[in-house]
């Protein structure tokens, strides 16, 4: 595998099998000016998993990276009508900071920006 030093990964495995992962993104064009700090651009956990805490374990493992990186922000984006993922974020503390729009072939979908202050 290439390793970008413009991304981190972490994958989370179960009896040999990822069953979800995330990755952090330095090199995003930000929506938001203020925003001045890494991106949380995936986080997946397989569907079976879903209300286990691992959701929130892998969340917070990646806002201890960035502490330790010496970022104290990180935002994401997420489609706006994916509920479950939105009431995930605000339930985490992050707060919705804009919208922007990801484009895929001919379809504009828009995103809504979400970024957290975190404690050291």
């Amino acid at each position: 595998m290439i390793q970008n030093p413009d991304k981190k990964h972490f994958l989370m495995e179960k009896e040999g099998r990822i069953i979800g992962c995330y990755q952090l993104d330095f090199d995003t064009k930000r929506p938001n000016l203020e925003i001045k700090a890494p991106e949380l651009s995936v986080l997946y956990l397989s569907q079976h998993f879903h209300g286990m805490g691992l959701g929130k374990h892998m969340l917070k493992h990646a806002e201890e990276e960035i502490l330790k990186l010496g970022y104290d922000t990180i935002w994401l984006t997420a489609y706006y009508e994916n509920k479950q993922a939105i009431a995930f974020y605000q339930h985490q503390n992050y707060a919705m900071k804009g919208k922007c729009y990801f484009e895929m072939g001919h379809g504009k979908y828009e995103n809504w920006v979400f970024w957290k202050e975190l404690k050291k």
